[in-house]
């Protein structure tokens, strides 16, 4: 199976958060993400995928994070590391991603870069 051109309206669906709920609504009962977990492979659909990223988002914005602010992800690659990035991404913030393998010395380093709080 190759890749299917979708014929989306690029001035109505400017901006990543725009897209991305577009397809949360358009394919919620399709599988986006397929991960491993204890062994064993399991998916997960947009609807999950949107759902999972709103808490995270609202999450964030209830703790005092504003729009614009900057915010670092330290983890592993794992499907709540892109739940989380959408999370950051559709409450107006930037996420600064840290590679899980960084020295101590350059998380610090990225962290204070980036101006995360």
């Amino acid at each position: 199976m190759g890749w299917r051109m979708i014929n989306i309206d690029y001035k109505k669906y400017n901006t990543l958060p725009k897209l991305f709920w577009r397809q949360v609504q358009q394919f919620a009962d399709k599988t986006t993400i397929w991960h491993k977990q204890d062994g064993i492979w399991k998916s997960l659909n947009w609807e999950d995928y949107g759902n999972y990223s709103k808490e995270i988002g609202n999450a964030l914005m209830a703790s005092g994070v504003q729009k614009g602010d900057k915010i670092s992800i330290l983890s592993e690659t794992r499907p709540e590391w892109v739940m989380c990035d959408m999370g950051i991404i559709c409450s107006g913030c930037v996420t600064a991603p840290i590679y899980h393998s960084n020295t101590e010395e350059q998380v610090f380093y990225i962290a204070d870069q980036s101006d995360s709080v």
